[in-house]
């Protein structure tokens, strides 16, 4: 496909750039000018990892197997008499009942009652437990205690309530009012709601049990008195108690069966760590902070450093984050500095916006526009590989599941790669951008702009290189590709220019 506009040139010094593989990521920190064409301004619902443009993650409606026996066999579940879920979980245990395992997805509705329903079974039904109501979002942990799989959930305000699976729920009337919990060393350590500089533990063996005695063998308080804000969650990491708090990481260490143990700072920001996005994730816990996302080995905590901290919205404390397949999944909000509106951002109730995915091993990432999640859930059962979901916005009554389609519930998501606006560190040259080379196998938009004009260019999908003959002038030039087709993949173009003497 040709595309002509004659503008004659003079006095011109040819040059060829070849930009490259897409998967070095991008940068929205450093000033554009900087950076030339070495790495992209904005990036989001793309797949970079192999140097091309194709399709980025995907969500649909949740689906589960039929048995544990037929991985191809699928169902939907039935929600449609479901409320706005706010928080789902899953839950394993040996049947009596049964006399097998049975698995099952918990859910908590904003009318303020659990939910669950099979995760392997024909059954599409919901099931409520019934006149066990929770004022707020509990938190979910599962144990074994006395030989059968449990299930405790807890919030602050609300106490313990216990589920064994085969008989109904009971509540721990001598439990604190908890909002965040961990086993470490068969050992319940929790935050409670009026504990600000106390740490509650649960008897050993018995996350149940909490009356209160001198020794780590009953139950009782681990006291830290000083001036690091709140205690937000607790988490057993590499042998050691981590509190995390408004400001600072807290470790505690114990020396031997008699409950001593040493406490020390590790940690201090000046910006506030939001506590629903520490995650453990292998041999590191990352969490994000108001500037940017953070690796914590046990002892030293860094920053990462992804090129986008200045896209972090300031009010991200509904963020959430999981750990999965050696990535890190971060549900928040980001300022993508443009009038553009993606999917759930069309919705003046949105609260977050962005998936970004960030891979453990190789240290990329993915940015994911348009999706307001709430919460997610992995899960790893019999031929089960997937992270199960819940959202704000639309389809709020639903769980859904993260795919690599690059689809939103069949809609297919608008997909941008955005370059700097650039001098190419020469400030008082004019430059012509003669043609654009560029491989595409899918229909897709390309933009070039200058300081003075923009013009775009509808490609249409093929096998062969494609030439665009732009003949734009101008100072600055920055090029950006879209889409929104299915089964993307863009390589990325050369551009052919001159620029004055």
């Amino acid at each position: 496909m040709f595309y002509d506009n004659p503008l004659p040139s003079k006095n011109l010094a040819y040059k060829t750039i070849t930009l490259p593989p897409f998967d070095v990521g991008q940068n929205s920190d450093y000033n554009q000018n900087l950076l030339s064409f070495k790495k992209a301004n904005c990036i989001y619902n793309f797949n970079i990892t192999d140097g091309a443009l194709s399709d980025g993650y995907g969500f649909k409606s949740l689906t589960l197997p039929t048995s544990t026996q037929e991985p191809d066999g699928l169902r939907a579940i039935d929600f449609t008499d479901m409320p706005n879920i706010l928080g789902v979980w899953q839950y394993s245990y040996y049947s009596d009942t049964y006399q097998t395992k049975q698995y099952a997805v918990v859910m908590y509705g904003e009318d303020k009652q659990l939910y669950w329903c099979k995760m392997f079974s024909p059954d599409n039904h919901i099931y409520a437990l019934y006149d066990n109501t929770f004022e707020q979002l509990p938190i979910v942990l599962n144990y074994r205690l006395d030989n059968r799989d449990i299930l405790i959930f807890t919030s602050p305000i609300d106490g313990m309530l216990v589920w064994d699976g085969d008989t109904l729920p009971y509540k721990i009337t001598t439990a604190p009012t908890i909002k965040s919990m961990c086993l470490h060393k068969d050992i319940l350590f929790a935050i409670t709601q009026d504990g600000t500089h106390s740490i509650r533990y649960s008897k050993q063996l018995n996350p149940t049990s909490w009356l209160i005695s001198g020794n780590l063998e009953d139950s009782g308080f681990i006291d830290i008195s000083d001036q690091q804000g709140g205690m937000n969650k607790i988490l057993s990491f590499l042998g050691y108690l981590f509190v995390f708090r408004d400001y600072a990481i807290t470790k505690i260490a114990f020396y031997d069966e008699d409950g001593e143990y040493n406490i020390s700072q590790l940690y201090f920001s000046g910006s506030k760590i939001f506590a629903d996005t520490v995650c453990v994730c292998g041999d590191k816990i990352l969490l994000m902070s108001n500037d940017g996302i953070y690796s914590f080995d046990g002892l030293q905590t860094t920053k990462l450093d992804l090129g986008i901290n200045t896209m972090f919205a300031p009010d991200n404390h509904n963020a959430s984050a999981v750990f999965f397949n050696d990535k890190y999944y971060l549900a928040c909000k980001l300022n993508f500095k443009d009038d553009d509106l993606v999917c759930d951002e069309q919705n003046d109730n949105y609260v977050n916006n962005a998936l970004i995915v960030y891979d453990t091993q190789t240290k990329q990432f993915t940015i994911t526009r348009g999706v307001d999640i709430k919460s997610m859930l992995p899960v790893e059962e019999e031929h089960i590989s997937k992270i199960i979901f819940c959202k704000n916005s639309t389809h709020s009554n639903t769980l859904g599941e993260i795919t690599n389609d690059g689809c939103y519930y069949n809609q297919i998501l608008p997909k941008k790669w955005q370059s700097n606006l650039t001098d190419l560190s020469l400030p008082t040259k004019q430059k012509i951008i003669k043609n654009i080379y560029i491989t595409t196998k899918s229909d897709c938009v390309v933009t070039v702009k200058t300081q003075t004009i923009t013009k775009s260019y509808n490609l249409i999908g093929s096998e062969y290189c494609q030439t665009i003959r732009c003949n734009l002038k101008g100072k600055l030039i920055s090029l950006s590709i879209t889409s929104k087709s299915p089964n993307a993949y863009i390589q990325p173009p050369t551009i052919y220019l001159g620029v004055e003497d």
